[in-house]
């Protein structure tokens, strides 16, 4: 059977004086279903807020992540540029790029980021790509929320729910930057 692995709710990285962040994270099983046409698989999905303690440090993970930035402002960074973020951005890191979120309490940066296994992004030599979306937000928050609500209640089926919404999203992010699976040559366009 499927598990699905709740981190708790608040998680103290390091305390430093700095920024505290406040997540909660849901991990799909390696065998989560995926779709027969190729698409890539949800590892994982997160929602989260900096508060009190947080110790940004550039760190890399085996699978691309998308940043979906749902309130306040901050930066992202990587070992090349250190890039400010806002609400309505999104930023897609591809996988084994070294790269941080940071913000200060003024205006807490809060995201939802899916860990994507098989996605590359059309990306700057940084290894990443960042658009921000105009038209469309509501509906992509609305197939993030239920993400995170599927994942919370872990009933039957959530994982291939899931996975369905991840295509949704993956085709209205399609609609802005040009992606590809893991292998295919992106697209002629690159971040801004």
């Amino acid at each position: 059977g499927s598990k699905v692995c709740i981190l708790p709710s608040f998680v103290k990285l390091r305390r430093m004086g700095g920024i505290f962040l406040s997540s909660r994270q849901y991990t799909f099983s390696r065998t989560a279903p995926a779709s027969s046409r190729g698409v890539p698989r949800l590892s994982y999905i997160s929602k989260t807020q900096y508060s009190e303690e947080w110790n940004s440090k550039l760190h890399t993970h085996n699978c691309a992540e998308i940043f979906f930035i749902t309130d306040g402002h901050g930066r992202f960074r990587t070992r090349r540029e250190d890039i400010p973020v806002a609400i309505h951005d999104v930023i897609i890191v591809n996988a084994n790029v070294p790269h941080t979120e940071v913000s200060s309490m003024k205006s807490p940066l809060r995201y939802i980021v899916l860990g994507v296994e098989g996605l590359k992004a059309a990306a700057s030599e940084g290894g990443y790509s960042m658009l921000h979306v105009y038209d469309g937000w509501t509906e992509l928050s609305g197939c993030l929320e239920l993400m995170l609500q599927e994942s919370s209640k872990s009933l039957p089926g959530h994982e291939e729910a899931c996975q369905h919404l991840l295509e949704v999203v993956l085709i209205r992010l399609g609609r802005e930057q040009d992606m590809s699976s893991s292998g295919d040559a992106p697209g002629p366009r690159g971040s801004r």
